[in-house]
């Protein structure tokens, strides 16, 4: 093959795998929690990958994806779990970003790990102290 057609092939499949990658993070941002029923996520996301029961939750069962997971109570979504976005990833880019909105820091149990909640906006960030980044990204409803 010439050097011009393994240029070409090799940039289709960067930009194959790329898309497929974010596929559903884009997905997962037409879901409200709240707002979304289990019906329409699975639409936009397709068939879990597993299923999880909480344990005394009647009702709540968690909806799990390659990179995201659904909390669901009764056929609506109460919570949506994604990883960060690449400029996501800093702690401060939440500090920053919400820096007028109130919100609550708190060590979680027995880890290197920190939550940021910012009530208001219904959302909540994992920061992993040993990783110095954001891990998680929370949004549930707000009542």
């Amino acid at each position: 093959m010439s050097f011009i057609v393994k240029l070409c092939f090799g940039l289709l499949l960067a930009l194959i795998a790329g898309c497929n990658q974010f596929r559903p993070l884009k997905g997962i941002r037409d879901i409200s929690p709240g707002q979304t029923s289990l019906h329409e996520a699975l639409q936009i996301l397709s068939d879990p990958q597993h299923i999880t029961t909480l344990p005394g939750g009647e009702g709540t069962i968690i909806y799990h994806w390659e990179e995201v997971s659904l909390q669901v109570d009764h056929k609506i979504v109460q919570a949506v779990f994604r990883p960060p976005a690449k400029n996501e990833k800093s702690f401060l880019y939440w500090r920053h970003a919400y820096r007028n909105s109130p919100t609550n820091l708190q060590k979680l149990n027995g880890s290197d790990q920190w939550q940021l909640s910012i009530p208001s906006e219904g959302l909540a960030v994992i920061y992993d102290g040993m990783a110095n980044e954001v891990t998680k990204v929370v949004l549930y409803e707000t009542r």
